[in-house]
């Protein structure tokens, strides 16, 4: 052969073989030797007291311990083990230091988490936690620098930025539940949208975006009167949570959850049935990371976050909790008073008041490559606080106004930390309650089931009592110290306990109300209601219960929002044969949004292209640059389709542009977003309308941090698949429509999990939105994910204690 391929031989000789050699060499090094071996025993020692760290079915961490502590101490070894690089970005994400690693491009990130002062908040909060709450994170660091100390061979993104982790404290730990807050607390930017409304809008139109608006509130004609808000300044302001949410994946519309427990009246095993899947921003590796815990006297399984040693979700032998978001309003901007002649004051019950001032340094990595470019200076930040809080403002370059935000997740006394790790140790109701008497952000509802039968559902969190107002629009009033007056007593926080109903549910709605003032911002209820018809269609029939009913209700993606303007869409006189059969798809539509369902798709691109008729034009008058107009078109986003079917149906200044009679206008308008709608369809997708599934243009998007922004790399590190459901679904998909790309998944449920009690035991199902390695070689990466997608579950290891083996 080398004779009669003298030139195929060379090629092969001299370039295929080395670069095969080279890639196995560089795979091996880069990607395959920081593997750490998880078909090992580790066994370590913690104050004398040993634990051993194995792993199970898809590479779940089972750690045993002879004390709590010592099990911490495995845990921080375990995080350390499979999400080193996470534990490393989450710290700098709480620092503000970024732009260490990334540049210029993260420097806004920075800039304001050190104006939010996450990490300094978390060193107040660990000097308020008992000794026994701050001993087991003092364990859990020490397990992380364990593994630091034992010198592996570091995840290829340590390689790719020449980083060398530091040390891990404590304060680490605590930080990432001040980011975890903020995942979940996002009222201000509702402050600021609703500003652009009445600022802007005429008055009947208000309501279209927040219906809160049409009752008044007192702080509405203070600031109109006044504006002292500056149209710029409010985009600047909210486009700096736009970049947290797209990039960084914190906070945005789909955060929220589903959670519910089943009383033993209405359950096949004569014992109640917990579930719950908690939505937020989808990654890889995910925030959550699987564990099973055994000492002498606990006996645990669940979700942990990376960076934290508890369960934060899951059970014991005795209790399972699971938790939503409570959407509670926690968050108020204040627009202070300075003095005109001296900005180092602001005005406060009367009197000047000095600013706290502190400086920070952001240091910021050169373009690359970083060795043949200019080193670029470190920024000096000023960051400048009153009783409020920091002043946010002036980190987007505002010198006209300064707005500081109020948060309970920075105040002082926070034991958060504290609540999760008593609740891990609860034996019964009144134990666990009285763990969640100490929490404080971010607010959430708690949903409880235990041995003895008893089920229910408890508010926890900080919710302000607030002077003057609800907290909708920014306040202005100087007259007191703290816009406060404190916080809802514990005693009055909303609570259902063992209902005749026999179950308990919550989907991000208000449990009660009658109950505190929660938010002006509320959810859908679309979801709340499918979940409430699921459980009261088996209770009527009499029907009993199982875990694999409810595993079937998580994975449901029926949208009972649909329908009122799925009616008013089938409707619409046809003019042509595929808008015809366009039309009769809409007419047989139950709402289901699987992704196999064609009629969904139709919608989603009608309703899209609907509210493009309806409000593109006269929202984008009122601006007068691109990028304050994209903020206000932003608006579109928060209409509910059941108002777009009450436009659509009755009188309306929306249908009002056109031509005087509304409803010719409103037909005008359906008519050709169903044109546009199938236009763009059959640009996306070709004529065939068979072809029109809803997976086919949504699907569900699992990114890498950095690499996903690195054309070449994100192939490999990125997973992406065919998605079902919509922001309304029990299986919920929080999605972005993208040009040209159809819609993006972005936000849904991290995991899902189900806890059935037994008479004498437990059974616990997981399914987890991603793997226990963050590392992309490993073989789970995202074995789980894989599974998550089909809807499967696995059953976690109920590790007994010696009394009750």
């Amino acid at each position: 052969m080398i004779k009669s391929y003298p030139f195929l031989t060379r090629l092969v000789m001299l370039i295929i073989v080395p670069a095969l050699m080279t890639t196995w060499f560089l795979t091996k090094t880069f990607l395959l030797t920081p593997l750490p071996d998880t078909q090992r025993v580790y066994s370590f020692e913690w104050k004398k007291a040993g634990v051993k760290l194995h792993r199970g079915e898809m590479g779940i961490a089972l750690v045993e311990g002879e004390s709590i502590n010592s099990v911490y101490f495995a845990m921080g070894y375990a995080h350390a083990q499979d999400r080193l690089w996470q534990l490393e970005l989450q710290r700098r994400i709480s620092q503000g230091r970024l732009a260490e690693l990334f540049g210029k491009t993260a420097v806004k990130q920075d800039v304001f988490f050190r104006t939010l002062g996450l990490y300094r908040a978390a060193q107040n909060a660990f000097e308020d936690l008992s000794d026994d709450a701050k001993e087991s994170l003092t364990a859990y660091a020490a397990g992380v620098n364990q593994f630091l100390q034992e010198e592996h061979k570091l995840p290829i993104e340590f390689k790719t930025f020449g980083l060398i982790p530091e040390p891990w404290s404590e304060i680490d730990s605590l930080a990432w539940i001040k980011v975890f807050a903020l995942n979940l607390s996002g009222n201000y930017n509702a402050e600021l949208q609703r500003l652009l409304v009445t600022k802007y809008l005429p008055q009947p139109l208000h309501d279209t975006f927040f219906p809160d608006l049409k009752h008044g509130n007192e702080h509405l004609a203070i600031l109109k009167s006044k504006e002292l808000i500056s149209s710029g300044d409010i985009a600047s302001l909210l486009e700096t949570n736009v970049s947290l949410t797209h990039v960084w994946q914190i906070g945005g519309p789909a955060v929220g959850s589903n959670a519910w427990a089943v009383s033993a009246q209405h359950t096949e095993s004569g014992k109640p049935i917990l579930a719950s899947d908690p939505h937020l921003g989808l990654q890889l590796p995910s925030l959550w990371y699987s564990a099973v815990q055994k000492t002498n006297e606990l006996s645990l399984s669940g979700m942990s976050l990376v960076g934290l040693p508890v369960i934060i979700f899951g059970r014991n032998q005795h209790v399972a909790w699971g938790g939503t978001n409570m959407q509670a309003d926690v968050q108020d901007l204040h627009i202070e008073t300075l003095k005109a002649n001296d900005l180092k004051f602001y005005r406060s019950q009367g009197t000047w008041k000095p600013l706290k001032i502190r400086m920070e340094k952001i240091k910021i990595r050169a373009d690359f490559p970083d060795f043949l470019t200019q080193p670029i200076k470190p920024i000096n930040l000023m960051i400048r606080e009153t009783e409020h809080g920091p002043i946010i403002s002036e980190q987007l370059g505002l010198s006209e106004v300064a707005i500081s935000l109020r948060w309970t997740a920075l105040d002082k006394n926070d034991l958060t930390y504290q609540s999760f790790f008593e609740l891990n140790q609860a034996s019964d109701w009144q134990t666990f309650r009285s763990a969640l008497r100490k929490y404080k952000a971010p607010a959430m509802n708690i949903v409880y089931a235990d041995f003895e039968g008893n089920i229910a559902l408890q508010g926890v969190g900080a919710l302000p009592i607030r002077r003057v107002g609800n907290g909708a629009f920014p306040s202005s009033d100087t007259t007191y110290s703290d816009i406060w007056r404190g916080y809802v007593p514990f005693e009055q926080m909303p609570l259902i306990f063992n209902p005749e109903t026999g179950y308990v549910a919550n989907a991000n709605n208000q449990i009660s109300q009658t109950g505190p003032h929660i938010s002006s911002d509320l959810v859908d209820y679309a979801r709340m209601r499918r979940i409430e018809s699921m459980l009261n269609t088996s209770i009527v029939q009499s029907k009993k219960l199982s875990v694999a009913d409810m595993a079937a209700m998580q994975l449901d993606v029926k949208d009972l929002s649909t329908r009122e303007l799925a009616s008013v869409m089938a409707k619409v006189k046809p003019s042509t044969e595929r808008e015809a059969q366009v039309i009769e798809l809409i007419q047989r539509w139950d709402g289901d949004t699987s992704e196999q369902s064609v009629a969904a798709a139709i919608y989603h691109f009608w309703l899209k292209d609907i509210k493009s008729q309806l409000f593109s034009d006269q929202l984008s008058k009122v601006w007068s640059s691109e990028h304050e107009s994209d903020m206000l078109l932003s608006l579109a986003a928060r209409v509910p389709a059941s108002k777009v079917a009450d436009i659509m149906t009755y009188e309306n200044p929306w249908c009002s542009v056109t031509d005087d009679e509304t409803e010719t206008s409103c037909r005008i308008k359906m008519y050709s977003a169903l044109e546009n709608a199938i236009d763009e369809m059959s640009l996306l997708k070709g004529d065939d309308i068979k072809q029109w599934q809803w997976g086919a243009f949504q699907k569900v998007v699992y990114k890498h941090q950095p690499f996903s922004q690195v054309n070449g790399l994100k192939q490999w590190f990125d997973r992406s698949y065919r998605a079902g459901g919509t922001g309304n679904t029990v299986n919920v998909s929080g999605s972005q429509y993208e040009e040209k790309n159809g819609y993006s998944k972005e936000f849904g449920a991290g995991f899902r999990q189900i806890v059935g009690f037994r008479e004498g035991h437990l059974e616990h199902r997981l399914s987890h939105a991603g793997g226990q390695s963050g590392q992309m070689m490993s073989p789970h990466y995202d074995d789980m994910l894989q599974s998550f997608e089909r809807g499967e579950y696995i059953q976690l290891p109920i590790l007994e204690l010696a009394g009750n083996e």
